[in-house]
């Protein structure tokens, strides 16, 4: 933790920048456009910071040079495992807990045009689904056995399941295409859920729809009330964080050392997401055979990244193979 002091202080520096830059936009257009807090950059800033924290606090558990030091001294694992967890949590905390009082202050000194006594709810609900995706960004790191690995892990999740929202939007409206617009909205809505930052966006919509009351965004009176339908989905994600965080604590204890630096053979990492993301983008090309072959190649070409060489093994073999009729009948 004190390792961690001086980069928190570096993040808080820059997140206040950020959002106050944010929140004196909001404010000096809100009498032509939209009446705006600039509060969508603390979302931005959470997603950030959930993303980032765990790589800061995990690399060193990634590295060969320090497998030695990590696990020869004689500290337990479980020690470990919640030192680091719960440091990441407090640089979190800091951050935007600084950010955003700085946020609230400001809006409250230099406005009087908006309903700021939802701001707490907001921070304290905010925070709460913070944790929900830092867990699993910490879950997806410890499947990794080098840096590069967990980091393309957070991208590959993270595209797939926008991927995977996209084609699923696409395929209803190809399905029923007549149905009435907000039913399409609220089916829209229900899919978008499957995104890990979901729960933070959707919250901070509902916030700015009681906040902004006199916004005009036809993204916020369109949608807060539907995410209010489905408030459901944020105890799905709480139960979701809570698996996640015990599945990176069990992660951690059982994680070999001998395993740093090799090949990051999870379920959860490469060997799931590549053929997710293929297929979806197989399905989507909808017979377009020069996408198609692109695709496909682009598949073996992760297939490779992954195995660090062609020495492919069979479950490789079955994905690739069960692509090959996408590209057959692309071609045709």
């Amino acid at each position: 933790m004190k390792s961690s002091a001086l980069g928190t202080l570096i993040l808080t520096l820059l997140s206040l920048l950020l959002c106050w830059v944010a929140v004196s936009e909001g404010i000096g257009r809100m009498n032509v456009h939209a009446n705006e807090t600039g509060i969508y950059m603390l979302a931005y800033l959470l997603c950030f910071l959930c993303t980032l924290i765990p790589i800061l606090e995990l690399s060193i558990f990634m590295s060969r040079k320090n497998i030695d030091t990590l696990y020869s001294v004689p500290l337990k694992k479980p020690a470990l495992a919640l030192a680091h967890y719960i440091s990441g949590m407090i640089q979190i905390f800091t951050v935007y807990s600084v950010t955003f009082l700085s946020v609230y202050i400001h809006l409250e000194l230099q406005t009087n045009y908006f309903r700021l006594e939802y701001m707490g709810g907001y921070y304290l609900l905010s925070l709460l689904f913070a944790l929900v995706a830092y867990s699993v960004f910490m879950f997806l790191f410890m499947q990794a056995n080098t840096v590069t690995d967990g980091i393309l892990f957070f991208a590959l999740w993270t595209l797939g399941m926008l991927l995977v929202e996209l084609a699923m939007g696409n395929e209803l409206w190809d399905f029923a295409p007549d149905i009435m617009p907000s039913a399409s909205s609220k089916c829209r809505a229900g899919i978008g859920w499957i995104e890990i930052y979901s729960p933070i966006d959707r919250l901070t919509v509902i916030f700015r729809s009681f906040i902004e009351e006199k916004n005009n965004d036809s993204s916020i009176t369109q949608y807060a009330p539907i995410y209010m339908q489905q408030i459901y989905m944020f105890f799905v994600w709480v139960l979701l964080g809570a698996l996640a965080a015990v599945g990176y604590f069990v992660s951690f204890i059982r994680k070999s050392a001998d395993r740093i630096g090799e090949i990051s053979d999870s379920w959860f990492g490469y060997k799931l997401m590549i053929p997710v993301i293929g297929y979806v983008c197989l399905i989507d090309c909808d017979g377009l055979h020069g996408e198609t072959v692109l695709v496909f190649i682009a598949m073996l070409a992760g297939y490779v990244i992954y195995r660090r060489g062609f020495k492919l093994k069979v479950w490789d073999y079955i994905m690739i193979a069960c692509g090959l009729p996408f590209v057959i009948v692309g071609m045709l």
